[in-house]
């Protein structure tokens, strides 16, 4: 079966090569990093401490497990960390927030030779894998190594279990080179368990996601706020948007600003995936709205007449939600899985979102149980913008029930932090440096 996955790995490559090679020349992307992906990483300075390899695939996963990676170096500085991803965007949220204490590499192609210089260059005693990144290859060579490999904040999204289903029999084989599998949630373990984990290494130790940290950004509230003015007129932010979703939301935006009292409200676009800014950039600019991008006003104040504002920067999305009086999530309209409702939750914001949330079931199922968000559900052709306007009229008419939805968003993940230290207690076992008392008490 090994072999076979293999040979399907060879051919999706070759499959996919035109899209690589075409990237490559039109965007410049993958050509610094090819090196890197076929297991070059040059040298790792030996201490003889131990190193423990964390592999976060994009964004949502390197920001979930920072919280956990914080506390581990703090209480263990010795140990060493190399955290690898997949994707560009994640390899810079990466970089930024544990380049000053961390290796980070891009993960190597799943073949036997690539991953093979990685393991001999990081010789990792430790490896956590988080949420589903299931790659056999690298699982199988960590395993005759003697590595322990660790799930952490595990999940299997519906579209994952389904297809994981139709090969159960060599999931259930690659599943037995993990160590122990930390899930987020009842249904993620029960979901591992149908597709043939060992019952005794699966454990339920919440989401990691929960965890986030407080970030300070009131510089970067200020510095915004002296370009944009944020504060000074009502702000809708659709954060983390997919292609398709934009023109819905300018159109959502377009009604609203005809009703009586919504003349003033300015509209926030922040697409998930750089590569599309000139896309979207080139989207609003066709529909006839007066915008600006992030990029081309770096200190000058702009006027307010320009209503629409494209976030073509990365690392800035928390100081934007902050600031918002409404926060539609993208992801959600078209079936791509949803992106994170936490951070705007952290910030006690009113969250609305579209039907498509597989990626964040659990999250929104209970945001939804407490009356935390406002959820679209799957509409009749082209209904999405008239549905959207509507839901920013009421927000912005009932302030109460603003209020309201951003309380108790705030309160529902307050309630439900602790992933981190449950998770720490178990990888605790492998890494005897982690001082479960330490002063400093878990995450602030």
């Amino acid at each position: 079966m090994y072999a076979l996955y293999t040979l399907g790995l060879v051919l999706t490559a070759v499959a996919l090569s035109p899209y690589f090679i075409y990237q490559a020349v039109r965007h410049k992307k993958y050509l610094s990093t090819w090196r890197e992906r076929l297991g070059h990483i040059g040298h790792l300075e030996s201490s003889g401490a131990a190193t423990v390899w964390v592999h976060a695939v994009s964004v949502g996963e390197t920001l979930a497990v920072y919280p956990l990676l914080r506390v581990l170096h703090d209480r263990a500085p010795e140990v060493k960390i190399v955290v690898s991803t997949v994707t560009e965007t994640g390899q810079a949220v990466a970089r930024r927030r544990f380049g000053e204490w961390a290796r980070v590499i891009y993960f190597p192609f799943d073949f036997g030779f690539s991953v093979r210089r990685c393991l001999e260059a990081i010789n990792p005693s430790l490896v956590l894998v988080v949420e589903t990144e299931i790659w056999p290859t690298f699982l199988r060579l960590c395993r005759r190594r003697g590595i322990p490999v660790i799930l952490v904040n595990g999940r299997i999204s519906n579209r994952s279990f389904a297809g994981y289903r139709t090969v159960r029999s060599f999931m259930e084989r690659v599943l037995d080179h993990f160590t122990l599998l930390l899930m987020q949630s009842a249904r993620d373990a029960e979901r591992i368990l149908a597709l043939g984990a060992d019952p005794g290494r699966v454990m339920v130790t919440g989401n990691l996601k929960y965890d986030l940290e407080i970030p300070n950004v009131d510089q970067k509230i200020s510095e915004l706020n002296d370009v944009f003015d944020l504060t000074g007129s009502p702000l809708i932010v659709a954060g983390s948007t997919a292609s398709g979703e934009e023109k819905w939301v300018l159109e959502a935006f377009a009604i609203l600003s005809q009703k009586s009292g919504m003349e003033n409200v300015r509209l926030l676009l922040a697409p998930r995936h750089p590569e599309r800014f000139g896309e979207v950039a080139a989207l609003i600019e066709r529909m006839g709205f007066d915008f600006v991008r992030r990029s081309e006003a770096k200190g000058e104040r702009v006027e307010r007449s320009s209503r629409v504002i494209l976030l073509d920067t990365l690392g800035e999305l928390a100081a934007v939600y902050a600031t918002a009086d409404v926060v539609f999530v993208g992801g959600s309209l078209v079936p791509v899985g949803g992106h994170n409702i936490l951070e705007p939750a952290l910030f006690g914001k009113p969250i609305v979102i579209g039907p498509y949330t597989s990626n964040f079931q659990a999250i929104v199922d209970e945001f939804k149980a407490e009356h935390a968000l406002i959820q679209l559900s799957p509409p009749s052709p082209g209904s999405y913008e008239q549905r959207l306007a509507d839901i920013f009229e009421q927000l912005f008419t009932d302030a109460r029930r603003r209020e309201e939805l951003g309380r108790r968003a705030r309160h529902l993940l307050d309630r439900n932090r602790g992933a981190t230290e449950r998770t720490l207690a178990e990888i605790g076992r492998f890494l005897g440096a982690i001082d479960r008392a330490s002063s400093n008490g878990g995450v602030h």
